[in-house]
């Protein structure tokens, strides 16, 4: 996946090769999405395109339908990155509300499920599949 930089003069842009799992837990239709940063020849090269290849050390969401409420879930996300360079703090604090725009493409995903579309995680994600 790729990762354009918000603010290219200070910090350079990031790519990171993962794999990714999804599992479905049979009790309740819940999904689990799992990634993690892989070594793979078809990826470039580290440095490619003057990326910086940033380390998924362990990154998972899980989505849960919440019980007695039909059509509403509980989302739970979290992520262990190493960017591989230094970021300043204050562009993370600038950087941190659009993770809220991302969970909110959960519920695109969602309502895609729900109409029998096939789910574009690639996509909602902001991943480029390799």
């Amino acid at each position: 996946s790729t990762v354009n930089s918000p603010a290219p003069m200070i910090v350079a842009k990031r790519d990171s090769v993962t794999v990714a799992l999804v599992a479905k837990r049979k009790s309740d239709g819940a999904l689990l999405l799992c990634l993690t940063s892989i070594e793979d020849k078809r990826a470039p090269p580290e440095g490619a395109n003057k990326y910086i290849r940033a380390k998924v050390l362990c990154a998972g969401t899980l989505i849960e339908p919440i019980p007695g409420r039909p059509g509403h879930c509980r989302l739970f996300t979290a992520s262990l990155i190493d960017p591989a360079a230094y970021v300043p703090h204050s562009l993370i604090k600038m950087i941190a509300p659009t993770r809220a725009l991302e969970i909110a493409n959960f519920g695109k995903m969602a309502k895609d499920r729900a109409a029998k579309k096939p789910p574009r995680l690639g996509n909602l994600l902001h991943h480029k599949q390799l």
